[in-house]
């Protein structure tokens, strides 16, 4: 009897040994690379290759996941909508930013954009409502939005100066982009008030004034052009302050047409500012009493254009973008060009500090004379 128990002991530590080595060829053969040979005799990877490196941020910026849920769709129920992008703040009168010029100088690329597919009775629907503008940037709809708390010039690659916006569309040659910039003025674009500066909605006029017979009309298909559409990825170029600065890639998420008195609550001066610049931008037909656009009939153009957006028949261009990525060569155009633009800058001081040196000494040497 004691053999009996001993036998069968060393037969239950036996099969516990072969259980044990079975479990671990298992867990070896888990860790091989499924790329290698296969050999009699596998060989681990060291462990420095299963270690997979983070992508990198960019720099300054904060992203906090948990704040900004996922986008819904807004544009299964509508393929074909386009959003409509005009020409900055540059208006019929000649008004607007120096450095606003239209689209077609940009670097544009691909079929999509010749304007040949424009649906053109989809732009004239003005009942689209893709999204609220507070639910989409995340805010008090009953509460004035507020700046986002960052410095443009801190967070993001800028270039300042006169007539610098042909100096980055060269620059952008340069470096073979061949993507599409969205450029963005301050009194038309409305940013999420965190420090991400993930989402932003950018205002445009949603129709044209008649003003023979005093009705709104839908814009014209050469207007719509130059349009981005919805879904499309842009890089956002947006001027504030004298500059010009990239603030990374956007998708255009949908859009939505409002009353002026439906926009999310603004402070007295943003308000104040983007009304002008919505007013300037409205495409015009003149007619009626207003046969020319002249200093003299101005004044009356804007004033009607004005009454026209607060009584609600004109309506207003809501333009949801979020942030998808950043572009390599936008960033290496902005660098080119404020490498250019400093150059010129300091060959222009250096040559005017020569000229009152050279009138210095000859002022000099006609008082010892």
């Amino acid at each position: 009897m004691p053999d009996r128990g001993r036998k069968r002991k060393l037969d239950v530590q036996h099969n516990y040994d072969e259980a044990q080595k079975g479990l671990e060829r298992l867990s070896i053969r888990d860790n091989i690379d499924p790329n290698a040979a296969r050999t009699s005799n596998p060989v681990l990877p060291p462990p420095s290759t299963q270690v997979r490196k983070l992508a990198r941020l960019p720099a300054k910026r904060k992203a906090p996941a948990a704040r900004l849920p996922r986008l819904p769709d807004y544009t299964q129920a509508r393929t074909s909508t386009q959003a409509q992008t005009l020409s900055d703040s540059e208006s019929e009168d000649g008004s607007g930013s120096e450095d606003a010029k239209s689209d077609d100088e940009l670097p544009e690329s691909g079929p999509a954009e010749d304007g040949d597919d424009l649906d053109m009775p989809s732009m004239a629907n003005m009942s689209i409502r893709d999204f609220e503008i507070n639910e989409f940037l995340q805010t008090d709809p009953y509460k004035i939005v507020p700046d986002p708390p960052v410095e443009f010039e801190q967070l993001f690659v800028s270039v300042s100066g006169k007539a610098v916006w042909q100096a980055l569309t060269l620059a952008l040659s340069s470096v073979s982009y061949s993507g599409k910039v969205l450029k963005c003025m301050s009194d038309m674009t409305i940013w999420t008030p965190y420090e991400d500066l993930s989402r932003c909605v950018v205002l445009y006029p949603a129709q044209r004034w008649n003003f023979g017979t005093s009705r709104a009309e839908p814009a014209e298909r050469k207007t719509c052009k130059a349009w981005p559409r919805v879904r499309e990825t842009r890089d956002m170029c947006f001027s504030a302050g004298g500059a010009w600065h990239y603030c990374g890639t956007y998708q255009c998420t949908g859009m939505s047409i409002m009353r002026l008195d439906e926009l999310c609550k603004l402070d007295k001066s943003k308000s104040k500012t983007m009304f002008n610049s919505l007013v300037q931008q409205t495409p015009r037909v003149l007619g009626g009493a207003i046969q020319r656009s002249s200093m003299q009939t101005m004044s009356s153009i804007m004033q009607t254009l004005r009454d026209a957006y607060q009584d609600g028949h004109l309506l207003v261009r809501c333009y949801g973008f979020q942030l998808v990525g950043h572009n390599d060569q936008v960033k290496e155009a902005f660098l080119r060009c404020l490498s250019t633009v400093k150059q010129k800058k300091d060959k222009k001081r250096a040559k005017k500090e020569k000229s009152q040196s050279k009138g210095g000494r000859k002022k000099k040497k006609q008082r010892l004379s």
